[in-house]
């Protein structure tokens, strides 16, 4: 795409910009339909378990685009992809409003899942191909950062804006804001002229390298903390163990998150400074299967200590981002975005893997009302984390990051 300099040029950063804004409207569509499940309920008179299947059905399409979406931005660059990949996502969103088919709106569900998984892969292509390393983890840190914050921080001026303009209008605006943002990445984005001649078995190469399927292993195993434990289990154990209603519960699950917000600049910087991306990594590990286990077995803890405790975890699963980094540079440079892409997928399955294991433990132990079958099966998120910080450890002087 765009040739490495040192100073970086303006056309860059605004480039740079534009993937972010995409990343963050993404968040948006992702979490809207929580916002219009009255909407979406009157108008197709579904219940709650087929509603589930309209917002889950977003993830499907997210993470199986991710090795195709990888090497279509590889072999055609951005000034081609990510307009159309924007101008996907959006469309997606406008069989809420002006069909009643449920099909129309799974599959506009899919396609705004599909368009979706292009923006983190937009961002490792970008990063790598027109930034200095050392920029990487620290910026893609960032943008996380700002992707997160859209989707805690999105729901209640979201609600609002539905409540006054309406379910239609609301999905309209919101259409026509992607719509500009094709319009605007295509005139800013350079064109590549295909000089990344990524090929089908460039794949291969990146699935047989062992030290990126390891890192990417080791990651998913430590994914838990974020993927496995807030957005299911943490605020029943939490009512259960402490006495607190969900209302209660919820905000301390929700600390994990607003952790990540600052962990993920931050691991990325502690990890950059003097190239210490394994150390960081396996630091970050320990400490956060440690305090896990502290609060699934340990004594009763004050409110205020929970907090403290959740969001040192959340800032602890900034550890993605350095090890991310690493994956990206275990392959030569023109097929470092596949690298990224593939461990990108790897983590986001092992979300959906760790979810299942500790489901089937919960009611192999007593259900989901037995408080010592939530502590016995949620145990198992710090162990495999333990598991996958040891594989670190192992690759620490295997893997080479330059």
């Amino acid at each position: 795409m765009m040739a490495k300099t040192k100073k970086i040029s303006m056309q860059v950063w605004l480039s740079w910009f534009v993937v972010v804004a995409f990343y963050a409207y993404q968040y948006i569509l992702r979490v809207i339909p929580n916002i219009l499940i009255p909407y979406i309920q009157g108008k197709l008179h579904i219940d709650g378990v087929v509603f589930g299947q309209f917002s889950g059905v977003y993830y499907t399409g997210y993470a199986l685009f991710h090795i195709p979406a990888g090497f279509l931005v590889a072999r055609y660059g951005l000034k081609l992809m990510l307009p159309a990949a924007v101008l996907l996502t959006a469309l997606g969103a406008i069989p809420i409003t002006y069909t009643n088919s449920w099909t129309s709106m799974i599959i506009g569900r899919i396609c705004t899942g599909v368009g979706s998984s292009f923006a983190p892969i937009a961002a490792f292509y970008l990063l790598s191909e027109a930034f200095p390393s050392k920029k990487f983890g620290r910026l893609l840190g960032t943008m996380v950062s700002i992707g997160l914050a859209a989707a805690i921080y999105a729901g209640a001026p979201l609600a609002h804006f539905v409540e006054n303009v309406g379910a239609k209008h609301a999905i309209d605006i919101i259409t026509g804001l992607g719509i500009v943002m094709a319009l605007l990445s295509f005139c800013i984005l350079k064109s590549s002229k295909g000089e990344n001649h990524v090929k089908v078995r460039d794949i291969w190469t990146v699935l047989s390298n062992y030290k990126i399927t390891l890192t990417a292993l080791a990651a998913g195993l430590m994914v838990g903390t974020l993927e496995g434990f807030p957005d299911a289990w943490g605020a029943r154990f939490l009512s259960m163990k402490y006495n607190l209603s969900m209302a209660q519960a919820a905000p301390l699950t929700s600390c994990i998150f607003l952790g990540m917000l600052v962990g993920c600049p931050l691991c990325s910087w502690l990890a950059s400074y003097k190239d210490r991306y394994m150390q960081t990594i396996i630091g970050l590990g320990v400490v956060m299967s440690g305090v896990f286990l502290f609060i699934l077995l340990g004594p009763p803890l004050p409110y205020k200590t929970l907090s403290v405790l959740f969001t040192l975890m959340g800032v602890c699963c900034g550890y993605q981002i350095p090890a991310l980094f690493v994956a990206s540079k275990q392959v030569p440079h023109d097929i470092s975005v596949l690298s990224t892409t593939i461990f990108n997928m790897v983590v986001m399955v092992f979300g959906h893997i760790i979810h299942t294991i500790v489901g089937l433990s919960v009611e192999a132990y007593g259900g989901i009302n037995d408080l010592n079958a939530l502590e016995q099966s949620l145990t198992i998120i710090p162990v495999i984390c333990i598991i996958g910080t040891s594989i670190f450890f192992k690759l620490k002087r295997k893997v080479l990051v330059f």
